[in-house]
């Protein structure tokens, strides 16, 4: 007989505990979502399920109904009747903008590390072959051209948009990688900020937008916390774009690249400008292969 929802111990399958934050289940999941990741993992037949298992825990904790219905099951035993199906707890996170948005960066950190991926993959991947759209659910088969013929569709609409003219845009010196490649990324200026506990004083960080369509801030950063704290190459953190040129700039967002997980990737360094000279104890830690 198949285990109701309520005698899975999703805490533990996360190796959080219950009085874990939604921030320490997101940080924890976008680790644990890179590792056991189908593509990452060919040939292992474990991985799936290991992915949908962990997507399942992370669904569930980060939505607070769910949650509270979750631990209310589990405290008055099974009876409690908490059993969504899994295709459910998926339905409703990826139409959930606030929890799947962890998507957006699993898709981002993969594409730097060499691989091809978008959301639409994750919901294959969770959905058995089947794509979420819009809280309906959409089968679509594995041979279908549908979604190389939108690719195409979109790269030959943005090689027939003009670039804008070099006066309009502000762009980091050209930097050339390890693998020979360089690099431009534009900045749209830099943002100032200050700590608490030192009036007077105030750092500043440069960003960059990552990706053409300029949806949000990119920040590459590193601090004194660097190397012993927290990963030696720096840290990453994406904001909203500025509202009345104001910035919601939250370092408990900020994260590993992928060179702290693989040795196998590749990842930009941060501009002289982005070394603070100050500590900045939020946000991801070193990942245990590093330590």
């Amino acid at each position: 007989m198949a285990r109701q929802r309520a005698d899975r111990d999703y805490y533990a399958i996360l190796g959080l505990g219950p009085e874990a934050s939604e921030e320490e289940i997101r940080r924890t999941y976008r680790r644990l979502a890179l590792e056991w990741h189908p593509d990452r993992n060919p040939g292992n037949p474990r991985a799936e399920e290991r992915f949908k298992e962990i997507s399942e825990a992370y669904a569930v904790l980060m939505d607070p109904a769910k949650r509270q219905a979750y631990e209310g099951a589990r405290r008055a035993g099974r009876s409690a009747g908490f059993d969504p199906s899994r295709e459910e707890v998926f339905r409703d996170l990826f139409n959930d903008p606030r929890a799947s948005a962890i998507f957006e960066e699993l898709t981002r950190e993969m594409s730097r590390m060499g691989m091809r991926v978008e959301r639409s993959d994750f919901e294959r991947t969770l959905f058995g072959g089947r794509v979420v759209m819009s809280g309906r659910v959409v089968v679509i088969s594995p041979l279908t051209p549908v979604r190389m013929l939108w690719r195409l569709g979109r790269a030959a609409l943005r090689a027939s948009q003009p670039p804008p003219p070099p006066e309009a845009r502000r762009a980091f010196p050209p930097e050339r990688g390890l693998l020979g490649q360089i690099v431009e990324m534009d900045s749209p200026g830099y943002v100032e900020f200050a700590l608490k506990g030192q009036p007077g004083k105030t750092y500043r960080l440069e960003p960059v937008y990552e990706t053409p369509e300029k949806k949000d801030l990119f920040f590459i950063f590193k601090d004194l916390t660097s190397r012993k704290e927290t990963y030696e190459a720096g840290r990453f953190l994406h904001t909203p774009l500025p509202v009345d040129r104001v910035v919601d700039l939250d370092f408990n967002r900020a994260y590993n690249p992928p060179c702290a997980f693989t040795a196998f990737a590749t990842c930009p360094l941060p501009i002289k400008e982005n070394h603070l000279d100050v500590r900045i104890p939020a946000g991801e830690l070193r990942f245990h292969l590093h330590q």
